[in-house]
C-alpha cells in the first residue's frame, strides 16, 4: 500500500476557538461547507465531545469514486483557546453506481483501494485575532501496479494533499461565511 502524510494550516482571521469548533462539529451543514467533495453527513452516535460520524465523499479525478466512511471523532479543549481532535476511520466502503438504482455499496476491504484507513489530527489555536487550524492526515491506500506508476502515481499521491488544502479552505470560508440555514 501507499502511506500518504500530510500537513496543513491554516489562519482564520476574527475567528474564535469556538465559532471554529462549532463549524467542525456542525455535522449536519458539512455538506453545505464541504461540497461537492462531501456529499452526506449523518451523527450515528453523540456524547460531549465524542462523535461517530458517518460521511459520504465523492472524489472526481481521473476517474469517480465515491466512499462510506463512518469516523470516530473526539474533541478536546484545553483551555480557552487551546484545542484538537482526532478523527479516526472505522469502517470505509466504496459504493458503486452512487445515486443511481444499482447503487451498490461494497463490503469493507473491496473495490479500487483507493483509502483503506486514516487518522486526522487537528490543532486549533485562538490568538493574533482569529484562529489557527493545523491539521495533519494519515491515509493509506492501494499501492499502484508498477507498470502504471509513472502515469498514475503523481496525480494518486496528489489526492490527499488536494484534500487536506480544500478542507482548510472550506473551514475558512465556512466560519467567516456561514452557509445559510
Amino acid at each position: 500500500g501507499m502511506i500518504h502524510d500530510w500537513v496543513g494550516a491554516i489562519f482564520i482571521p476574527g475567528a474564535t476557538l469556538a465559532q471554529t469548533l462549532a463549524l467542525a462539529q456542525d455535522y449536519a451543514r458539512h455538506p453545505q461547507i464541504y461540497g461537492p467533495y462531501e456529499l452526506s453527513s449523518k451523527i450515528l452516535e453523540h456524547d460531549g465531545d465524542h462523535f461517530k460520524v458517518s460521511i459520504r465523499y465523492l472524489n472526481k479525478s481521473l476517474i469517480t469514486v465515491v466512499l462510506d466512511v463512518v469516523f470516530d471523532i473526539e474533541y478536546h479543549t484545553l483551555d480557552a483557546t487551546h484545542a484538537w481532535s482526532r478523527n479516526q476511520t472505522i469502517s470505509v466502503r466504496q459504493v458503486e453506481d452512487a445515486g443511481t438504482p444499482r447503487e451498490k455499496v461494497l463490503p469493507e476491504g473491496e473495490g479500487g483501494g483507493y483509502l483503506w484507513s486514516m487518522v486526522t489530527y487537528s490543532r486549533y489555536l485562538e490568538r493574533n485575532g482569529g484562529t489557527y487550524v493545523q491539521s495533519e492526515s494519515v491515509a493509506l491506500s492501494r499501492s499502484i501496479p508498477a507498470l502504471l506508476s509513472w502515469l498514475i502515481g503523481p496525480y494518486a499521491r496528489s489526492i490527499p494533499r488536494k484534500v487536506l488544502t480544500g478542507v482548510l479552505e472550506d473551514t475558512r470560508k465556512g466560519v467567516l461565511h456561514p452557509p445559510a440555514s
